[in-house]
């Protein structure tokens, strides 16, 4: 599997035999969306893959079946964004989804989202917009670096975050690019903030 800007692509890898998956406004069974920005196989072998401006899809290979999860303003427990950075399947079964409006929470069984957005007066929340990548350590924490707010630490069973961003006093103003983490070497980090 790989995506493009122009489909998800899938290559058996025996033959020249390539299956291309594409947007079909008539058909509400293709992607809802070419651009592919992250891809996720889940525990039962169901691709997700995260679209720039379509949401999240979940393409079942067994089945050959696609279901689209799109935000819908009407809808409070729609997902946060139509564009998707990451995604993860925690070790609890739960997806965890990050877009450009904040980390979702996705429980596949209800189809529910629960959305953590930053709120700049929540101490506790998310600081960031920007998802760019989720970890879970193995104490199943998660992790989340942001584009725009620096790396959060997320305690699931309190549903609180604590950051950690860049307060240097050489920078008089903070910057986008002060506490932009595009990803995560989670064992240095690890230990360099629990020794």
């Amino acid at each position: 599997w790989f995506g493009t800007q122009d489909g998800l692509n899938k290559y058996n890898g025996y033959d020249n035999d390539m299956i291309v998956y594409k947007h079909d406004p008539m058909d509400t069974n293709s992607l809802s969306n070419n651009w592919i920005d992250c891809l996720y196989e889940d525990s039962k072998g169901i691709i997700w893959a995260g679209t720039r401006g379509g949401g999240l899809n979940a393409i079942n290979p067994f089945l050959n079946k696609i279901i689209r999860f799109e935000n819908d303003l009407g809808k409070v427990r729609s997902i946060s964004s139509n564009q998707v950075k990451c995604i993860l399947e925690d070790g609890d079964g739960t997806y965890w989804v990050g877009t450009t409006n904040g980390l979702n929470s996705f429980n596949g069984k209800t189809n529910i989202f629960d959305k953590y957005i930053h709120d700049p007066n929540d101490t506790t929340g998310i600081r960031g917009f920007k998802v760019g990548f989720i970890y879970e350590d193995k104490k199943a924490r998660l992790w989340i670096s942001t584009l725009d707010g620096g790396l959060n630490l997320f305690d699931k069973r309190k549903k609180t975050f604590t950051c950690y961003v860049n307060h240097s006093d050489s920078i008089k103003n903070e910057s986008e690019s002060d506490n932009l983490v595009k990803s995560i070497a989670i064992e240095l980090i690890v230990r360099s903030l629990l020794l």
